[in-house]
């Protein structure tokens, strides 16, 4: 079963509306993996005038990723706060040339870590159960690690509605056209057991010339754009929901509202 959104982002990713219900799991010692999983090296404190307008004061990093660690099983973590943090990866995926790798924090339920990386650029972000991180890349060619203040994110716009004409009516899968409101759920959750599989959303993403000089040029927004696809797939891995996003377009447009 296949349905098509159109979602667009006119200012900036808002990465905290997602809804990360993961389970956690058996924690291992940091010592055991540190040694082979230090991927990430600490550069120095970031200033707060080179940090977004949504990070929190004082709590950004100037780090290196190297690449290649992305294939590991474990990777460490150094967080501005000086807390190490080792997550333990769930899967590794590919997409030409990106290469993301999407994990959990060791013992911190509801944790979730997405790093990628395409065409030397690296993008992220970090759930470690109670903080959010972004990782994204600086204009002076490092990378920045910084919590992100949830506070100073825009609200989430109003939904798009299709405009109708006056003869015109949505269209609705007859078995889902039920006379009461138990009714039609109940045929909708029968349609979606019997199904083959997770049900695949087909959505098509589209950002603004706006939210391309936020993040700096269309590479890094569409690596963070596909970073928030693929967490939220991982949610519904995780949460036991046979749903996946497939993103069939994305794209700068000049919009306005």
């Amino acid at each position: 079963m296949n349905c098509s959104k159109i979602i667009v982002m006119p200012r900036m990713l808002a990465v905290s509306t997602l809804a990360f219900l993961i389970t956690g799991f058996t924690p291992v010692l940091l010592a055991e993996v540190a040694a082979e999983s230090e991927v990430m090296s600490y550069l120095s404190a970031a200033a707060d005038q080179d940090l977004p307008s949504h990070a929190m004061a004082g709590r950004g990093a100037r780090v290196k990723i190297q690449s290649p660690g992305l294939n590991k099983d474990h990777l460490v973590f150094y967080l501005p706060d000086g807390t190490v943090r080792a997550a333990r990866r769930s899967r590794t995926i590919r997409n030409g040339r990106i290469t993301t790798w999407v994990g959990k924090f060791e013992g911190r339920p509801g944790s979730l870590a997405v790093i990628s990386h395409r065409d030397g650029e690296t993008t992220g972000f970090l759930n470690d159960g109670e903080r959010l991180y972004e990782i994204r890349p600086s204009p002076s060619g490092d990378t920045l690690l910084y919590e992100v203040d949830t506070d100073a994110l825009p609200p989430p716009g109003a939904p798009l509605t299709p405009k109708l004409g006056p003869t015109q009516a949505p269209i609705l899968n007859p078995k889902l056209q039920a006379t009461t409101e138990t009714a039609r759920l109940n045929a909708l959750a029968s349609a979606v057991t019997a199904a083959d599989g997770p049900v695949v959303q087909d959505i098509m993403l589209l950002y603004t010339p706006a939210v391309s000089n936020h993040y700096g040029n269309s590479t890094i927004t569409e690596s963070v754009l596909q970073d928030a696809v693929i967490a939220t797939n991982q949610v519904y891995i995780d949460s036991g929901i046979d749903i996946a996003l497939n993103v069939v377009h994305l794209a700068e447009v000049d919009f306005t509202a």
